[in-house]
């Protein structure tokens, strides 16, 4: 089977917000989804949820303007996304990479 990429860009809100709704639908239909959040820490209701497989690599809240530990940070984000791939997910989510 090929993969799919979907890529939510942007300035403002909703990117997220995307990717989560499409995420529940896959959860809905018994498929494994893994998100891996980018730049972020903290905790947000999805976080909470317990539905949800989220990795969070982040130093605050949200980084608005990158450091150097950002970008270590980001380097972790991006190992463990290859890890995650190697399990086969239906749907890996890879939230403010782009930021990253």
């Amino acid at each position: 089977m090929k993969g799919k990429v979907i890529i939510f860009t942007g300035d403002g809100k909703g990117k997220t917000t995307a990717s989560l709704g499409m995420a529940l639908r896959a959860l809905g239909h018994g498929k494994k989804v893994v998100i891996i959040q980018f730049l972020k820490k903290g905790e947000y209701g999805e976080t909470k949820s317990g539905i949800l497989e989220i990795h969070q690599f982040g130093k605050e809240k949200f980084v608005f303007e990158p450091k150097k530990e950002d970008f270590e940070e980001a380097k972790k984000a991006m190992k463990f996304a290859r890890e995650a791939l190697r399990r086969k997910p239906f749907m890996l989510i890879l939230d403010e990479i782009n930021v990253a």
